[in-house]
């Protein structure tokens, strides 16, 4: 049965609950999975302190504990995926074990609350695209490419005065660079400042200019508006992770874990 308790893992920290995903229990639980706690603390303290039948499964590499037997049927409940597949070498592998434990869950038809195709949005600039373009919303043209050769040669069939490139997967805004001619490219390429994607892969795309230096990042719920947040990305595209600049202990070491 789950113990709806404070638990400490091997590595000392503190859980909200614990339960192995194969543990048998008399009632539905909450599993919240995900590989940041530092995301996850308001969520989880306002769970707890509804008293509700909390789980938490932490896939992070450094501190993921639990043995997932697909063999067995997984517990009752519903279970809220908060992975972030960032391409940071903390988060860089968990995005494969994530697809896996979800995609068992949903052979068992658990309710899943941002289902396994969510990953692949999250991991890749390129699918998220493609994604958007299927459902009737403009994005920039994009090019994307293995080699510098194909870079050079995607930025040169693009025709634009102003063009950008971009790791596929990167950590939070990282190795977004933008250029006027060729020649800037070409330099970049061959700098030690280049920041290269998780999955070898650039996207090479047109720039466009937004009016205003903000982005509006909005939150849904069930296809419902839960709430729409103004944020100034002129410091750096890490302004659209909420909670990130909120913890002023998350400041410093924010670009490593998220």
């Amino acid at each position: 049965k789950c113990q709806q308790r404070k638990g400490e893992t091997p590595q000392g920290r503190e859980l909200f609950a614990t339960a192995m995903p194969n543990t048998v229990v008399d009632e539905p639980q909450i599993v919240v999975i995900h590989d940041e706690e530092l995301y996850v603390k308001p969520l989880l303290k306002e769970l707890a302190g509804r008293r509700l039948p909390l789980v938490e499964w932490n896939l992070k590499l450094r501190t993921c504990y639990h043995l997932f037997d697909t063999t067995k049927v997984p517990p009752q409940g519903v279970f809220y995926n908060r992975i972030s597949a960032c391409g940071c070498p903390e988060h860089r592998e968990t995005t494969q074990l994530a697809r896996g434990v979800l995609a068992w869950l949903k052979m068992h038809r658990r309710k899943i609350v941002n289902s396994p195709e969510a990953i692949p949005l999250l991991a890749s600039k390129m699918e998220a695209q493609i994604a958007m373009r299927s459902h009737g919303i403009h994005v920039p043209k994009s090019v994307v490419a293995f080699q510098d050769s194909q870079i050079v040669e995607a930025a040169t069939n693009l025709g634009c005065s102003k063009f950008l490139m971009e790791p596929n997967r990167r950590v939070l805004g990282e190795g977004v660079v933008t250029f006027h001619d060729l020649d800037q490219l070409k330099e970049y390429l061959k700098s030690p400042k280049r920041v290269s994607s998780a999955d070898g892969i650039t996207v090479v795309q047109e720039f466009v200019k937004s009016n205003a230096p903000y982005i509006i990042r909005a939150e849904f719920v069930g296809r419902q508006l839960l709430y729409a947040m103004h944020v100034d990305v002129s410091r750096g595209l890490d302004r659209l992770v909420p909670g990130y600049v909120g913890d002023p202990q998350h400041e410093g070491e924010g670009k490593e874990g998220a």
